[in-house]
């Protein structure tokens, strides 16, 4: 509800700034739409994923942007899910309540933001953008919050795919300039302009700013989940060490430290990022330690060109109190698994 608000108040400043350029780039593309309707009639392109190892290939690893019930926020889980033709639009129908994830993500008190019955009616990929027709189950959401999810799932989840990197949505064939309750759905959308359980922090200057992407952990049956916000924050020349204090300042529903940790460090050489916290760092409870430095790892790596992270506690690589090994350089985890 709280970033519900905020983001109601910040279209109000969006459209009272006149910074048309701020709300093209973060909920909508500001190119004209190339494709026109024949596109539909193309067929769909083959996509590359991750493929699990010893699978025999017959199966894949696929993130879902799945619906958070406690939060009503969006989060990636990875499900080892047949290869099939066709697996895009596969992928998007198991987006749809009453699918054949729905019990894996039940028991993690998880959801699938398509209303039961919405179908996919066919799908097409063109120059890296994927067109996607729904019958009119799509227009059924009671609010925009609703709309807005399922609109982000849809392309965060199509654009893990190398093949896509902009979603188009149809209905019936048609493309149309927004949902029921207000979201606009004309132009092709990429993850770049729509971020993902945006939030706006606090004397943003909107023509200087500039959009962050945190994860913050909640564990959830023993299993590890990791919750991402796309902030929208004050243009730096830091954006690491803005990542790494946007992480450990928390949220409403994640706060892991119990002490405030101080950012001694942050560094990039080439494509790993070092960063150097307090002793502080360690105030976290022990059966959350591997949550909080994933979490931690998944914040910075989201950060264009960095791949790697070197985690340092005052100036030097520790082994954490669960046996967490910093002296390891350490690779952008995976999201958490339910099979």
């Amino acid at each position: 509800m709280k970033i519900r608000l905020l983001l109601i108040g910040f279209l109000v400043l969006l459209i009272t700034l006149g910074c048309g350029g701020c709300l093209d780039r973060i909920f909508g593309p500001v190119e004209e739409d190339k494709n026109d309707e024949k596109d539909s009639e193309k067929p769909e392109e083959k996509v590359q994923v991750q493929e699990t190892s010893g699978a025999e290939d017959e199966y894949l690893e696929i993130d879902f942007y799945v619906v958070d019930d406690t939060t009503e926020m969006l989060l990636p889980v990875t499900i080892t899910y047949p290869r099939q033709e066709g697996i895009a639009q596969a992928t998007v129908t198991e987006l749809v309540q009453g699918s054949e994830i729905s019990q894996k993500i039940g028991e993690f008190n998880l959801s699938l933001p398509l209303p039961e019955g919405t179908e996919v009616l066919g799908i097409s990929i063109s120059d890296k953008t994927a067109v996607v027709d729904f019958n009119e189950k799509l227009l059924s959401f009671e609010d925009k919050n609703q709309e807005k999810l399922a609109v982000t799932s849809i392309v965060y989840t199509l654009t893990q795919y190398s093949s896509i990197d902009k979603v188009q949505i149809r209905v019936n064939g048609n493309t149309i300039n927004e949902l029921t309750n207000g979201t606009k759905v004309s132009l092709p959308i990429s993850r770049g302009n729509l971020g993902v359980n945006v939030s706006v922090e606090d004397e943003v200057d909107l023509k200087n700013s500039e959009m962050v992407t945190v994860y913050y952990p909640i564990l959830r049956n023993e299993t590890n989940l990791y919750i991402p916000v796309t902030k929208v924050v004050n243009s730096s020349t830091n954006q690491l060490k803005t990542a790494v204090s946007l992480y450990l300042g928390g949220t409403d529903f994640s706060k892991p430290f119990e002490k405030d940790v101080e950012i001694i460090k942050t560094q990039t050489k080439e494509n790993v990022a070092v960063v150097s916290l307090s002793q502080e760092f360690i105030s976290y409870p022990r059966e959350i330690e591997e949550g909080v430095v994933e979490s931690l790892i998944l914040t910075v790596t989201e950060i264009e060109r960095i791949d790697k992270v070197q985690l340092l506690v005052e100036g030097h690589p520790k082994v954490l109190p669960a046996g967490t090994d910093l002296n390891n350089i350490m690779d952008r985890p995976a999201f958490a698994k339910i099979n």
